[in-house]
């Protein structure tokens, strides 16, 4: 599947952008967005930050909330299906993209 994240870094970039990452997602593995993330950080991009916690697993800090598809979520137990980001992809995968979405 193909991951857009939204990404900034005010001291690096004029402007918010989107980088694209290709990943193999199976439904079978039931690979969550923080799964996924942290493949993205430890095998394709170093430079990929984001929270973090072992406590995060539970999904009761609502810290690692994301934007995805839309819909806000938590990250820790938003499960991937393993379709495309492109427009012709089911409503579940990631076709809009992850970006930090402030739960209050």
């Amino acid at each position: 599947m193909l991951a857009k994240i939204f990404r900034y870094d005010p001291s690096l970039n004029q402007e918010p952008y989107y980088d694209t990452f290709e990943v193999a997602v199976n439904a079978e593995d039931r690979m969550t967005v923080m799964d996924l993330l942290t493949y993205i950080a430890d095998h394709l991009d170093g430079s990929l930050s984001f929270f973090s916690h072992n406590a995060c697993l539970h999904g009761i800090f609502g810290r690692c909330g994301v934007k995805c598809n839309g819909k806000a979520g938590l990250a820790c137990e938003t499960v991937l299906d393993g379709s495309g980001c492109d427009n012709q992809a089911s409503e579940k995968g990631c076709r809009e993209g992850f970006s930090h979405t402030k739960l209050t």
